[in-house]
């Protein structure tokens, strides 16, 4: 697959969507965010309304149980992860949710989750409301606002009771009072032109402090900045019952080559692929500073990580490495080939390679891998497909974080 042209239109933001299953949760209540907070790497307090985070789940030994996006909504953190980690995430991430006042909802099998690339905010798809019969039946009568509703019908229990200060009977009163499709069909009206006034994705971000926490969050579409594979990029979280996806949001989605070649030229870990629960999080998570922060309060494997920090180091780290020679007669399933490879310099062991696409940016093969603390950018390795190969430092791509 020739991926040259289509790989410069998703790094400009012009075409491509993401809608690969993942797991898909959403933690609501005033305590959503502190909670969190002790549960993973990085420091969700700093998150602004409309944004998103990185980070790593780990045990209390500081091993990786995890990676996930954190996103922040007026009313709710939403949440994802690798769909293999579904069942076991969500047992971790519920087990000290005690006497917080937040509640954890799965929303895997009801809720879409769609990564639209480009700096622009994609267009909300029009939210769960009345069935478009009965908009069209509420049309026909004189305009109602659900206030007009409530006072009407308050006027209707008065006159069952023939109040003789009021007159009449139920018999005698319009149509447009006691039209019960037409009070339904204006309250969702209403309720659904508030919602699509509540936060314009476009305009400046919230303190997540600050927002409503509200005991249980509204099933609404929500747009949420996060550049998850290293370019600007959007995700959009989407409940049952909503409109469909227009504009941006409902263009071609970006073949699984794409998003391998993508996160290998910006050295993002994949779970699973890359990483699994037996690495630390520094040694998988590339840059360190996306993932985890150093400075926020105590989490779960927060000692163990810190003292990597401050008074030790892990002793492999995943690099970007670059093929720069091939063995005579290497062909086209070099990818297949170097995927698992060994790596050595001269007779000793450093690393082994986890992956490995074709880069129209690098001009051949790239990988990615891990590789000995003691080794940086001047090692020449060697794979044992025979191929040789130099660490890039840093990533060939920025990252956006």
């Amino acid at each position: 697959m020739d991926l040259t042209h289509y790989h410069q239109l998703v790094r400009e933001g012009r075409a491509g969507t993401v809608r690969s299953p993942r797991a898909l949760w959403r933690l609501g209540g005033p305590d959503r965010v502190r909670y969190l907070n002790g549960q993973v790497t990085n420091d969700v307090a700093r998150l602004a309304v409309g944004t998103a985070i990185y980070a790593a789940v780990t045990s209390a030994k500081g091993r990786m149980v995890g990676d996930i996006f954190i996103g922040a909504a007026a009313d709710a953190l939403y949440v994802d992860a690798d769909i293999s980690l579904r069942d076991s995430l969500s047992a971790r991430l519920e087990r000290y949710l005690i006497a917080d006042d937040a509640v954890w909802e799965d929303l895997t099998d009801s809720w879409t989750l769609t990564h639209v690339f480009g700096a622009d905010a994609p267009p909300l798809p029009e939210p769960p409301g009345p069935r478009e019969a009965d908009r069209a039946e509420a049309a026909s009568h004189e305009p109602l606002t659900w206030a007009d509703a409530q006072a009407r019908d308050i006027m209707v229990a008065k006159m069952s009771d023939r109040s003789p200060d009021l007159g009449g009977t139920p018999e005698r009163l319009p149509s447009a009072i006691v039209d019960d499709k037409a009070m339904a069909a204006a309250r969702a009206a209403d309720e659904a032109a508030a919602a699509a006034q509540e936060w314009d994705p476009n305009g400046p971000a919230d303190d997540l402090d600050s927002a409503g926490p509200g005991p249980v969050a509204a099933n609404l579409p929500v747009a949420i900045r996060n550049p998850r594979y290293g370019l600007a990029g959007w995700d959009l979280w989407v409940p049952p019952g909503s409109g469909p996806l227009t504009g941006s949001a409902a263009a071609a989605q970006v073949a699984d080559e794409m998003i391998e070649l993508i996160r290998t030229e910006h050295g993002l870990a994949r779970w699973g692929v890359d990483m699994d629960d037996s690495n630390l999080p520094p040694e998988a998570l590339m840059p360190e500073e996306r993932a985890i922060s150093y400075t926020k309060g105590c989490y779960v494997g927060q000692e163990i990580i810190a003292r990597l920090k401050s008074v030790g180091q892990v002793n492999k780290r995943l690099c970007v490495l670059k093929v720069t020679a091939s063995p005579a007669g290497a062909g086209t399933d070099d990818v297949a080939a170097l995927r698992g490879a060994a790596l050595a310099v001269g007779d000793r062991d450093v690393g082994r390679i986890t992956g490995a696409v074709h880069s129209p940016a690098a001009g051949g093969l790239l990988c990615l891998g891990y590789v000995n603390r003691h080794f940086g950018a001047e090692a020449t390795l060697t794979a044992s497909t025979g191929h040789t190969l130099a660490i890039v430092s840093p990533p060939l791509t920025p990252l956006l974080i």
